[in-house]
């Protein structure tokens, strides 16, 4: 049975059980995800990525990610411009449509990963692998730079500050989470930190990994880019430079738990949620 199906299966006996008169039973906890199930979940799947694929196909793949992104961001959110007064839903800012339109344009590849074979298709399966990661960091980024906006009308000016705001974010974003695994890589390799101790070595992976992550939520960066490009350096330099023991645990025990906290559909809408409904409510 699908993650898909057992939710929908879940939510039909909390419903019944409750007489249709609750659906907060079960409360879904911000600071559990942000802390304990994203990291893990965007970690695996820079480590894991094809990365001869990915980085043989890194033009489309930002193009699809990032400028389609954008694209959906703007069609999306000046259709909620349009439609929303005709339907009753005034009083929202320019910046609150922008918002609307990042948090839809985050969409989901798994079903149409579940479709494809990545040995009959690599190339197909590397496109829209790599452009559902690169699209869930770029909505979030771009919902954080939304955020800093605070005008009543989008103008040139509006429009270029966004901008600009995204690329620091994203170039930032990225540029540490290559830091972090450029250093794992240096002291596993130059400082030998762990030799012969698959214990040592896997600590050191993960605590720089979570490190970088939570470094990039602190300066207020995007802590999924940063994580996930950590995962991908991480995977290319540190991978050869552990004991075998540690490569095989390190890849079965991520597999694993993203398997056990995989919630990938939700994951965007749960991390613009609650900034959102703190915007419109507030």
């Amino acid at each position: 049975m699908s993650y898909e199906s057992s939710g929908s299966l879940v939510g039909t006996i909390i419903l019944c059980t409750t007489k249709w008169k609750s659906s907060k039973l079960l409360r879904f906890n911000e600071e559990l995800f942000f802390i304990y199930l994203l990291p893990p979940i965007i970690f695996n799947a820079g480590f894991q990525v094809k990365k001869k694929q990915f980085f043989h196909n890194f033009f489309p793949i930002m193009l699809f990610g990032v400028a389609g992104v954008l694209i959906s961001t703007s069609i999306v959110a000046a259709g909620s411009w349009w439609l929303f007064p005709k339907l009753g839903f005034d009083g929202l800012s320019i910046g609150e449509y922008l918002s609307i339109g990042t948090i839809f344009s985050s969409t989901d590849t798994v079903c149409t990963l579940q479709v494809l074979n990545q040995e009959e298709t690599p190339l197909l399966y590397s496109l829209v692998f790599g452009e559902g990661v690169v699209n869930d960091a770029t909505s979030v980024v771009l919902f954080n730079a939304v955020q800093k906006i605070n005008a009543d009308t989008l103008n040139g000016k509006t429009a270029l500050k966004i901008f600009l705001d995204f690329l620091y974010l994203f170039s930032t974003s990225t540029v540490l989470g290559i830091a972090a695994g450029l250093v794992t890589a240096f002291i596993l390799r130059g400082l030998s930190f762990g030799r012969h101790s698959s214990v040592r070595e896997i600590a050191l992976m993960v605590l720089v990994a979570y490190l970088s992550y939570m470094l990039a939520e602190l300066f207020e960066l995007s802590g999924i880019l940063t994580v996930f490009f950590a995962g991908v350096l991480m995977s290319h330099y540190s991978w050869h430079n552990v004991t075998e023991s540690s490569r095989i645990t390190t890849r079965h025990v991520w597999s694993n738990a993203c398997s056990f906290v995989n919630c990938d559909p939700l994951s965007t809408l749960f991390a613009n949620r609650k900034k959102l409904n703190d915007q419109i409510m507030g």
